[in-house]
């Protein structure tokens, strides 16, 4: 991996930083997200007219939404998706806590402790969008940070067509490479058969460090890169654990140039992960009322969303196991409560299990 160096004095020093292939590196923070927003308005690059240029990634939702009735792109197929995708959605409109929108509507798909650099790549990537001044992102982290989650959420909440680019990858490079170049075709056709009407096609290469090992694979890759740079429909998305194994051509101008940090959640993103993944027990009734989700979080400084998610998976066995050992027979969900003592043995097993 490239030695970084600083292009400019920040405020924080190791916020914002580039690489010597050309890519921003962002760890991201608030001062890193002001200082990168100023340095993109400065930039020598093209900008839109004031009229496209869209502040508020709400109105990019509607815009994408708009296009894609439109033209009338929504077959039966997508249509079916979007039904499963919203029969998914866990609501929290009784949560007073929850004041940030965007954080509750991710929370509603999933993910937990990410609204801040979500609305960071809506309002300074997806509002460039039609004159390419980001054609894709790499989202890089530890494990179970929810880099893949956060990317999969952006495409839902901008109707795109989604495919995961290491799902159609088999261990034969050149059936890879045929695969690769069928992955970006439905895009371009779209494009050239819609043109600025065509639907956003988003493409997910999930651990791209493993998918681009070998000079044809990523030689190949890059070629579709650049060949679609012309294409206002396609936008890459990678993500790795591990950086050192990116090779430093993909994160050139023009292809994964803005690298963004998913780190670890603070404690108010770790309460909101635990929240997302008790709130189906607590709908059906199975949450006790002396669970402290606030404790619970208090104790995990340093966990990914992974972890907390086992947490809660193992103080619901927990509390069934619990259950069966006191009663006759068969459970009744009915009795079943799963109370702070069983959360507490999920931290105590995943701590066991580190």
């Amino acid at each position: 991996m490239h030695a970084f160096h600083s292009d400019r004095k920040i405020s924080n020093p190791i916020a914002t930083r580039t690489n010597h292939a050309g890519s921003v590196f962002l760890s991201f923070n608030s001062s890193a997200r002001n200082d990168f927003s100023r340095r993109m308005r400065l930039s020598n690059r093209p900008s839109t007219s004031p009229n496209l240029i869209i502040r508020n990634w709400r109105s990019i939702l509607a815009n994408f939404t708009g296009r894609i009735k439109r033209t009338k792109l929504l077959r039966k197929k997508n249509l079916q998706v979007n039904d499963e995708a919203a029969s998914d959605r866990i609501t929290f409109e009784g949560d007073k806590d929850l004041q940030d929108g965007t954080e509750k509507e991710l929370m509603s798909l999933g993910v937990g402790g990410l609204a801040e650099i979500f609305d960071f790549i809506m309002d300074n990537v997806f509002t460039r969008l039609k004159v390419n001044n980001v054609k894709g992102i790499l989202l890089y982290g530890p494990p179970g940070t929810g880099k893949t989650a956060l990317a999969k959420a952006l495409a839902k909440i901008l109707h795109a067509k989604v495919v995961m680019g290491h799902e159609l990858m088999s261990g034969n490079v050149d059936e890879s490479n045929h695969s690769l170049r069928k992955l970006f075709d439905e895009a371009t056709n779209d494009y050239r058969k819609y043109g600025d009407q065509s639907p956003l096609h988003m493409i997910i290469f999930d651990d791209i460090d493993w998918f681009t090992q070998g000079f044809g694979r990523l030689h190949e890759l890059l070629r579709m890169i650049d060949d679609v740079n012309a294409y206002g429909n396609i936008f890459i998305i990678g993500t790795t654990n591990r950086m050192d194994l990116i090779h430093g051509s993909l994160l050139r101008p023009g292809r994964l140039e803005l690298c963004l940090e998913v780190g670890v959640p603070n404690e108010k993103g770790r309460v909101n992960i635990l929240k997302v993944h008790t709130q189906r027990m607590n709908q059906c009734g199975l949450l006790d009322s002396n669970v402290n989700l606030e404790q619970i979080a208090s104790m995990t400084v340093g966990w990914s969303g992974a972890e907390l998610a086992s947490v809660a998976k193992s103080a619901l066995s927990q509390a069934i196991i619990r259950t069966n050992s006191t009663m006759l027979g068969e459970v009744n969900r009915r009795w079943i409560r799963v109370n702070q003592e069983d959360f507490l043995h999920g931290v105590r097993f995943i701590i066991h299990d580190r």
